[in-house]
């Protein structure tokens, strides 16, 4: 998913991939300056569709727990916590890349967005 920011940005950004290249911050292969993730990797998180996911407990649906008392309304789920998408968080949390965050913001926004239940909540909160 190409980055979409201002064109100063852009340039900043294509300067400092001169000095530091691109990494994808899950396998860290070589990655254009535009980019958050590889393609393999973008594939492999969001190889799950929406409709996998519970949307009131936000499980796969076959670990779905709904049953057990929520304190939410509901969920919404981009990929589960394994593979690429571990090795994402865990490149956040040892603040290497913020890259696996702003690309699941992204998608998540977007999945939001076109929800027409979720984009009628005041907060969502993650």
């Amino acid at each position: 998913m190409p980055i979409s920011i201002s064109t100063g940005r852009k340039m900043q950004m294509f300067l400092l991939d001169l000095l530091y290249p691109n990494r994808c911050p899950c396998c860290n292969c070589s990655i254009s300056w535009r980019e958050y993730l590889c393609e393999a990797c973008r594939q492999e998180v969001t190889a799950e569709p929406a409709d996998a996911f519970c949307p009131l407990c936000g499980k796969l649906l076959r670990d779905c727990f709904c049953g057990t008392g929520l304190s939410y309304d509901r969920a919404a789920i981009l990929t589960e916590y394994t593979g690429a998408a571990r090795a994402g968080v865990l490149s956040m949390k040892s603040a290497a890349s913020l890259h696996f965050g702003r690309f699941c913001g992204n998608v998540l926004g977007q999945r939001i967005a076109e929800d027409v239940v979720l984009s009628g909540y005041d907060l969502v909160v993650p």
